[in-house]
């Protein structure tokens, strides 16, 4: 199984356990926390070379990836969705591989490699972030720089009308995008979601083409 093999599957539809994608982490980004986990940017390579942006979900925070993980090989399980800026990949890490191409340990905690990342029951138990002790980690300038640009261009889009808020998902949908940068996937059984409304314009965002942000 390849990164241009995960597209081809049917929409949110998982690939297959144990056959999973072989691929060389590259690059390991700032996580953040999600309505319903962490979500991590991550930029992997497979076996014939193509090179793609993923996100790593978890809903463990002590599974996150970091830069020593850079260079290893792992087997991904992934699926794809449909967002505004085009097709989507996400997933998790299934095995991680040695030198040799061989299965060895992976330092994430048990669940985290056998089920794939689920909204929890109970919002209570969702994680939480850990405690930083002070001096020990340098806040993102950068990240936050950009949320505070993502945060005044919404808020004006939605004071000029041009952009759609107007329940509590769009809230949360547009307070997660401010956030991350990412753009969320509504959850297929979210209450009074309306997955074709344009956050935009309100219309069908399968015909009414607003352009991405």
């Amino acid at each position: 199984m390849q990164l241009s093999d995960v597209i081809k599957l049917q929409e949110k539809t998982w690939t297959q356990k144990g056959n999973g994608v072989q691929a060389v982490i590259n690059a390991v980004h700032k996580a953040t926390q999600g309505q319903y986990n962490w979500k991590q940017p991550v930029n992997i390579t497979d076996l014939t070379g193509n090179t793609m942006d993923i996100t790593f979900e978890t809903e463990y925070p002590d599974s996150l990836l970091n830069q020593s993980d850079v260079g290893k090989r792992a087997v991904w399980r992934l699926k794809w969705w449909s967002g505004r800026h085009g097709q989507n990949i996400s997933g998790y890490v299934e095995t991680q591989l040695n030198e040799a191409g061989q299965p060895e340990k992976w330092q994430l905690p048990q669940g985290s490699q056998t089920t794939p990342p689920s909204a929890p029951q109970n919002p209570q138990n969702r994680p939480q972030r850990p405690n930083v002790p002070q001096g020990k980690e340098t806040p993102d300038w950068d990240a936050i720089t950009k949320g505070k640009v993502r945060h005044g261009i919404v808020c004006a889009g939605i004071q000029a009308g041009t952009l759609v808020c107007k329940s509590i998902p769009d809230i949360d949908f547009w307070a997660e995008y401010i956030v991350t940068g990412i753009e969320p996937m509504s959850p297929a059984d979210e209450p009074g979601e309306n997955l074709q409304e344009c956050r935009k314009c309100g219309g069908n965002r399968n015909s009414c083409g607003c352009p991405p942000f």
